[in-house]
């Protein structure tokens, strides 16, 4: 039998019965644990091992399976216990890892599967007693593995400023990183967009059976690199990009039913009356208005739907590092569109993992400042208008403004004299720029200078902003803005120099013809005119009649300014795509439109537009 024909359904129904299972065992963690709790883990396991057998995938047969047995030995025997809560947490992020390679196409066969199901195996309800720390888990793993598979890692090259300026000094370093395995993928080396030289960036992926630690070390040995990042492929340039991958929804078939009916009914009503009449034509408008509310509202999915990869994160993070932590997700009920929410994971998980890597001291450390040695970190999210705040806070030492504006200066970001006239809070935002990093030591979490300027970036394409507020020894709460949809987006037409833009309408306070008596009153500050700021060149044949006439005011983080522009065309509602290829490095612009007519619409960056630093820390009243 073709199983085939099957596979979105199994992809499907994976996922709901893995993030019910995540459910569960957070509930495991947080609540008093009981059978039924238990119970309802092993249903859970229990229809991913008979979903996995009806497709063939053995491994995640035998994961599953092993899954099912503990959850059910430890209903029965000790219910209470939470010795094997982190093992089942491996379990269920490695039957994920599955499903993804399954979604990817790729061969769903997975040797730590084996290993994870044995080591579920031998840690039954007797053996917890006697074997509870989870360093056990290393002693069970069985001594003579299966061959290992290479990995394909991808790594990002920060070359220093001498071994730019020599062309044989990098190919030298080219070459010497080559041999961290077979390369199997490449990117174009970054190029400045103002001198088309060399920017000093490179990307790759190789291939290699080697440890982490292993790579990192032959990472470490090779001079002339300022800066690197090493990532699984699944977890860096080989993941589809936010803008073209395809984003699955579950939406219930009693929703589709009823947009469908409403389809047909605006058939009928067509039919019957001919078009003609505007009480046809109001009734038509009504009825897509109904279709649109119906098809937007399907799009939208919990956090909660999501929230388990950020606990799994969090958590093998703080049990690798040492550091006892409480975490919380608050406000999971909230929703957002799938594709905003599948964008927000990993720029989510770069933030938390920074707050409990840079942020939560050492148990010794707190204990010495009079803090509780178990750390505090907490993700917030709060729904105001269009948009969502999510906020990532924790107890720990807090940013030292002033050793943010050493480390910029030293990784050549800014000058010593612009490093010391930014105010604390501008200061703060240094720790978003690339390369900047205050860690006292490289790990694989930290001190390469990545991290928040990936968080920032991927918060900036969702057309949001990224704001710090920390104080020293109390802690550090990062604020992202992003709209909860990006499927519509509210703009202002104008044009200048005869050419067509859109102004996020979340930006725009006032628009004032300038030509009007009395046209407004109070300064507006820094006024610029768009041609100029972007430096459009004159076209005779669109010669606007009256240039500038209209004074645009926009507000874009902590800043506020005027926009001149020719014409205003008016309010519209687009869908707007990420720009593309070397477009998509130009810094005014957030991303294009196509209109009815078919005019592209290029949609302006007002943070950028302006040269805002920080966002506003709240929303507005």
């Amino acid at each position: 039998m073709d199983m085939h024909r099957y596979l979105d359904l199994f992809i499907a129904e994976s996922r709901d019965h893995l993030l019910g299972a995540y459910e569960v065992l957070n509930r495991l963690e947080t609540d008093s644990p009981n059978e039924d709790l238990w119970r309802e883990l092993l249903r859970h396991a229990h229809s991913l091992k008979g979903m996995a057998a009806t497709m063939g995938y053995d491994s995640m047969v035998a994961l599953a399976h092993a899954a099912e047995d503990l959850a059910d030995e430890i209903a029965v025997a000790d219910p209470a216990g939470r010795a094997s809560l982190p093992l089942l947490g491996d379990a269920l992020a490695c039957l994920g890892q599955i499903v993804d390679r399954v979604e990817r196409g790729e061969d769903p066969h997975c040797g730590r599967a084996v290993y994870l199901a044995g080591a579920l195996r031998g840690r039954g309800p007797d053996d917890l007693a006697a074997a509870p720390a989870a360093a056990a888990l290393a002693e069970r793993i069985p001594p003579d593995p299966p061959a290992v598979e290479a990995t394909r890692w991808c790594v990002r090259l920060d070359v220093d400023a001498e071994t730019q300026r020599s062309a044989r000094s990098t190919v030298r370093l080219l070459a010497r990183a080559a041999t961290l395995g077979p390369v199997v993928r490449g990117a174009p080396p970054a190029m400045d967009i103002a001198t088309g030289r060399f920017a000093g960036r490179v990307l790759f992926t190789f291939e290699s059976t080697d440890p982490r630690d292993e790579i990192e070390r032959r990472l470490e040995s090779i001079d002339g690199i300022r800066a690197w990042s090493l990532e699984l492929e699944s977890a860096a340039e080989s993941r589809p990009d936010p803008a073209v991958a395809t984003h699955w929804l579950r939406v219930r078939a009693d929703r589709v039913d009823a947009a469908i009916e409403r389809v047909l009914e605006l058939r009928r009503e067509n039919e019957r009356h001919g078009g003609a009449g505007a009480g046809t034509a109001d009734r038509a408008r009504l009825l897509l208005d109904e279709i649109h509310g119906e098809l937007m509202d399907m799009r939208l999915v919990p956090f909660g739907s999501v929230a388990h990869r950020i606990h799994q994160g969090v958590r093998e993070l703080a049990s690798d590092m040492g550091k006892p932590l409480r975490f919380s997700i608050e406000g999971e009920a909230i929703r957002l569109d799938r594709r905003v929410l599948d964008a927000l994971v990993d720029p989510l998980l770069h933030a938390v993992r920074n707050g409990l890597d840079h942020g939560i001291e050492p148990p010794d450390e707190r204990r010495a400042h009079g803090k509780d040695v178990e750390g505090k970190l907490c993700l917030r999210l709060e729904r105001h208008g269009d948009r969502v705040w999510i906020f990532v806070e924790d107890d720990g030492r807090g940013l030292d403004p002033d050793q943010l504006r050493r480390a910029a200066v030293a990784a050549g970001q800014i000058d010593a004299a612009g490093a010391a006239a930014l105010d604390d809070g501008e200061a703060l935002m240094l720790a978003t720029l690339p390369n900047v990093s205050t860690a006292s030591r490289v790990s694989h979490v930290s001190g390469r200078g990545v991290g928040l300027d990936v968080v920032r970036e991927a918060v900036k394409r969702l057309g949001g902003f990224l704001a710090i507020r920390s104080s020293p020894g109390a802690g550090t709460s990062l604020c992202l803005s992003v709209p909860f949809s990006v499927a519509l987006f509210a703009a202002l037409l104008v044009r200048s120099r005869g050419q067509l833009f859109a102004v996020p309408m979340a930006a725009v306070e006032r628009a004032i013809d300038t030509h009007a008596p009395a046209p407004f009153g109070g300064d507006v500050p820094a006024p610029l005119r768009l041609d100029e700021r972007l430096g459009l060149m004159a076209d005779a044949q669109a010669a606007p009649d009256d240039p500038n006439r209209w004074l645009i005011t926009i507000r874009a983080g902590d800043r506020t300014g005027g926009l001149r522009v020719d014409e205003i065309i008016g309010h519209k509602e687009l869908v707007v795509e990420p720009l593309r290829g070397p477009i998509s490095r130009l810094r005014h612009y957030a991303g294009a439109a196509l209109l009815d007519d078919g005019t592209i619409a290029l949609v302006l960056d007002p943070t950028r537009l302006l040269g805002a630093t920080t966002g506003a820390f709240r929303p507005s009243a």
